[in-house]
């Protein structure tokens, strides 16, 4: 997926608006890191690194998070996601965007 069409779809849908391309990574010395949040109360921790699983051969990890920390029960993952490209980030955090609400959220 190329960054343009990446934008266009967040742009024509609202609800996900978060594609690998259109998250905020931050730097720190050992990891480039981002985090997103839908409203579903569900979001994600992408991370690329030297010590990520996959981040010296150019992937990136992913975990599911909650408001709270990292979730270990939905139907996208039940641990930490390593070794994953740019798509497979993408379809990661349209799944999670579509998990039925938090209870409470």
């Amino acid at each position: 997926m190329t960054r343009d069409r990446a934008l266009q779809e967040a742009i024509d849908n609202p609800v996900f608006a978060a594609t690998f391309w259109t998250l905020k990574f931050y730097e720190f010395d050992y990891a480039r890191h981002a985090r997103v949040f839908f409203p579903n109360g569900y979001g994600a921790s992408v991370i690329r690194g030297e010590h990520t699983y996959g981040g010296s051969e150019g992937y990136y990890e992913m975990a599911v998070l909650d408001h709270a920390g990292l979730v270990y029960d939905t139907p996208v993952a039940d641990d930490v996601m390593g070794w994953l490209t740019i798509d497979e980030v993408t379809k990661k955090l349209k799944e999670i965007s579509e998990l039925p609400a938090k209870v409470g959220e």
